[in-house]
């Protein structure tokens, strides 16, 4: 430290001033820092009056450093430096800066020209700590010396490595001439140019002839051409960059190493694509896609690329739905989903999905009832489920981008899907009328019997949520969120609403009972249990006939109360039933019905958090989810014109836009007459009138119209029934995996795996998380790390597949045995390997090391 010389020099000489010459001010602030009691320190700049006053009139005898921010003075200008007196009278300070540097890093004194010409690197405290590992280095190397130097003027974190100071002067070149010139003048003084030139022969395997703005941009158009159609052999003859195409296999696979590098830091990689695009410009990557006509694997996909690909997709995604489905797999395991494509891809995965599933069905002319709700709660259901999905990802699209490329599919996916109710529901309600919609006489399980079915059997301490409107496809949702934590025991099953599928009745047939009595008055019909109406007034009273420790409560206000609340209000309950109103309120208004979907994910999110908490927080280890009705919803305006003429009756006891209770005797082919005793357990003469399939009355009001239950649609009647229970005392064993894939041998930079989730997280076993990557002989990282998160709950194997894909990196390149390792992300410091196995490396980049 400059003190430590400071000191010894006074203690050297007998005169009592010290001059201190700093041209370069390394150690101003040092200097100025300095606070001792035998000497004191001025500065000179220009005040040589005041610093002569201070030694010869204020503190005669005393002891100075004179502290000099510039050169010394030369021979020549000796006679016009006001303190030449006290130059010759008295003592230098001088630093021999290199042998003291030297001396301190143990490097070979022949390194001192090329110490002395970084010094003021080396020196100042800033980069001290950045420049040790490269300083500390045995043998010291001065090529690694002067990129760590480059690496300071680049402002690079990662120091002397080869990939990311390319990087930075790409992204330099990207920014403004006047930020480039800057920075090039520092380069080019420092007589770093050479380094340059090592760095994208070692980078590239391609020779610069000159270094310049000019040549680097040249290379990054090369190099961005050639990341591009990497895949490609040959140039097409309808390529118009064809002479930039390089066929040797060391550089393609060096230039692939290096952009996979790129996009796999995390903040080099969010610059790439704007670096692509504005540096990269002089190369129009439509024009690429052009020259070969759908035929290249492109080596990486820009923003250009993925419109394209996606624009690809959605040509195919309706005549070729599987193979839209594999390709976005494949992309998946490639790691080439962009996520600014999120939504985009959301919309087509779940596009396909739908479309591959429905080609599956040319109709859906099954034997009996009972095959209808077993093939929806089975498979059919997810046809509401992808719609939805899809819909919502193009919601999003719509909102926050440009969805004209989108429109005509979404348009298309809409008519489809409207056709696929009309299907299966005209099936439906065909096989309901020859039975005359006597469900009470199918095995399938009632609402009406909800209670005794589920919840009289259960002597535990339990929660009964009601959602209201929460259809089935909804439940499988909420469900794979909850089925993560393996001490869920979750069971789903489907029961049938009754009709008309609208609040009030299914609200009754949710709440204990042996028989629900209609009440029915001039144009009204209510419902009661034991002589008590089931208006949400009287439903605490209703349970509480059964369970005189029986709770009722609001979603919205338990919600709002703190834990201590909560507790304190759940604490003497044995039975508690809460109500949530979020599906029905938003969707079953004409003003916000078109935000059914938006509000399906709130709702499924809602109830997740009530679950959770109920069990983790507020000690309820028996919970059940179950919803009143369901719902219709089509997209496509159902206009007035199409709706049918509301059935002319001189006794309508509940109209709404799916159906009409009436006390008339009546018939009609327009129309399908339901006795309400067939469908309830309910004693009564009231029949139901239904509109036929999925058709809608015309009703006046703020009734819904594109969102609508009520009516006998699968998709209004069949609503869920999710029991969970904590097991809060079984030991749970993670869930283990086997490698599918017979990957032995790498050819190529990158390769791909494929490993089976042995079990499902369920009742025995819980998820995991376990991170592949390769390994060579020295447990050095060899590629890019995977994360597979092992937390599938589906029991078939064809569900719980998991592809990924490792890229070597420039270490990887150059090794020739690989071990392929997975650790448990619990197993921080990499000790203990679930697999270790052998991978024979035998890329080209080898030869390069010569």
């Amino acid at each position: 430290m400059i003190i430590d010389k400071i000191r010894n020099k006074f203690k050297e000489i007998t005169t009592p001033i010290l001059l201190f010459f700093d041209p370069e001010q390394e150690y101003r602030e040092e200097v100025l820092a300095i606070d001792e009691p035998d000497f004191k320190v001025l500065e000179v700049n220009n005040n040589y009056f005041k610093v002569k006053y201070e030694i010869e009139i204020l503190h005669p005898g005393s002891k100075f450093l004179l502290y000099h921010p510039f050169a010394r003075p030369s021979k020549y200008s000796i006679k016009e430096y006001p303190l030449a007196d006290l130059l010759y009278a008295n003592q230098e300070l001088i630093v021999d800066e290199s042998a003291d540097i030297l001396s301190k890093y143990a490097i070979h004194h022949a390194h001192a020209p090329l110490i002395l010409q970084y010094k003021r690197f080396v020196k100042a405290a800033k980069y001290q700590t950045k420049l040790l590992p490269v300083l500390t280095a045995k043998p010291f190397n001065e090529y690694k010396f002067k990129n760590a130097i480059l690496s300071l003027i680049l402002n690079e974190k990662k120091i002397a490595n080869d990939t990311f100071n390319l990087i930075g002067l790409f992204e330099l070149l990207n920014q403004s001439e006047e930020q480039w010139d800057k920075q090039w003048k520092a380069i080019t003084r420092e007589k770093l140019t050479d380094v340059i030139t090592e760095i994208v022969y070692n980078c590239t395997h391609i020779q610069l002839e000159e270094v310049s703005a000019n040549a680097l941009q040249s290379l990054f158009l090369k190099l961005k051409y050639n990341i591009i159609t990497k895949n490609s052999k040959e140039a097409s003859s309808k390529d118009p960059y064809k002479q930039l195409k390089i066929t040797d296999d060391v550089t393609l696979s060096k230039i692939d190493v290096f952009f996979k590098e790129w996009s796999d830091d995390k903040t080099k990689g969010a610059q790439l694509e704007e670096v692509m695009l504005n540096l990269g410009k002089g190369i129009d990557e439509t024009k690429i896609v052009e020259a070969y006509d759908g035929t290249l694997t492109f080596g990486i996909k820009t923003q250009q690329i993925m419109q394209h690909e996606i624009k690809k997709l959605l040509a195919d995604i309706k005549d070729n739905p599987n193979q839209v489905v594999e390709t976005l797999k494949d992309w998946q395991v490639n790691n080439e989903v962009n996520e600014d494509f999120d939504q985009e891809i959301d919309f087509i995965k779940y596009t396909a999905l739908y479309y591959r599933l429905r080609r599956n069905y040319s109709d859906f002319d099954f034997n009996f009832i009972e095959d209808y709700i077993q093939k929806y709660q089975q498979e059919l259901y997810k046809l509401d489920g992808y719609y939805r999905h899809a819909y919502t990802a193009y919601q999003h699209i719509e909102k926050e981008k440009e969805a004209k490329d989108f429109t005509e599919v979404f348009q298309e996916l809409n008519k489809n899907y409207d056709q696929f109710l009309i299907e299966i529901n005209q099936a439906w309600m065909k096989i309901l009328a020859e039975n005359d919609f006597n469900l009470n006489a199918t095995k399938i399980k009632k609402q009406y019997n909800f209670y005794k079915d589920f919840v009289a059997v259960n002597p535990n301490k339990k929660v009964v949520i009601i959602s209201d409107g929460f259809r089935f496809e909804l439940a499988k949702d909420l469900i794979n969120e909850l089925k993560v934590d393996a001490t869920n025991a979750i069971d789903l099953e489907a029961i049938v609403a009754s009709i008309p599928s609208y609040t009030n009745l299914g609200m009754s047939n949710l709440l204990p009972n042996n028989g629900i009595e209609a009440i029915v008055g001039e144009n009204s019909i209510d419902y009661a249990i034991n002589g008590i109406k089931t208006n949400s007034t009287n439903r605490e009273k209703i349970l509480q006939q059964v369970e005189p420790n029986a709770l009722v409560l609001d979603y919205a206000s338990f919600m709002r109360l703190g834990v201590v609340g909560q507790r304190e209000i759940l604490k003497p309950a044995r039975l508690v039933y809460i109500y949530h109103n979020w599906m029905d309120n938003i969707g079953d208004k004409r003003s916000s019905e078109y935000y059914t979907f938006e509000a399906a994910e709130q709702c499924v999110d809602q109830l997740k958090l009530l679950i959770k908490k109920l069990y983790s927080s507020l000690n309820i280890y028996n919970i059940y989810v179950t919803a009143d009705h369901g719902f219709l919803f089509n997209y496509n305006e159902i206009k007035e014109n199409s709706r049918q003429v509301f059935p002319s009756v001189t006794n309508c006891l509940k109209e709404h836009t799916r159906f009409c209770i009436t006390l008339d005797k009546q018939k009609s082919k327009d129309l399908f007459t339901v006795p309400l005793e067939n469908t309830t357990n309910i004693q009564t003469e009231a029949a139901v009138l239904l509109p036929k399939g999925i058709n809608r009355f015309r009703k006046l009001g703020g009734f819904g119209v594109q969102f609508v239950h009520g009516g006998a649609s699968l998709q209004e009647l069949i609503v869920p029934v999710i029991q969970l229970s904590r097991q809060r005392n079984t030991k749970f064993e993670e869930v283990t995996f086997t490698r599918l894939d017979q990957v032995r041998s790498m050819a190529t930079s990158s390769a791909k795996f494929k490993i089976l989730q042995d079990q499902a997280v369920g009742d025995k076993y819980k998820g995991t998380s376990v991170l592949f990557a390769l390994y060579d002989l020295d447990n050095h990282l060899i590629s890019n790390e995977v994360e597979i998160k092992l937390e599938a709950v589906s029991e078939q194997p064809s569900e719980r597949m998991f592809e990924f894909k490792l890229d070597l990196n420039a270490l990887g390149s150059s090794t020739q045995t690989a071990y392929l390792k997975a650790y448990n992300t619990k197993d921080l410091d990499r000790l203990n390997p679930i697999i270790n196995d052998l991978i024979k490396i035998n890329t080209l980049t080898e030869i390069d090391e010569f």
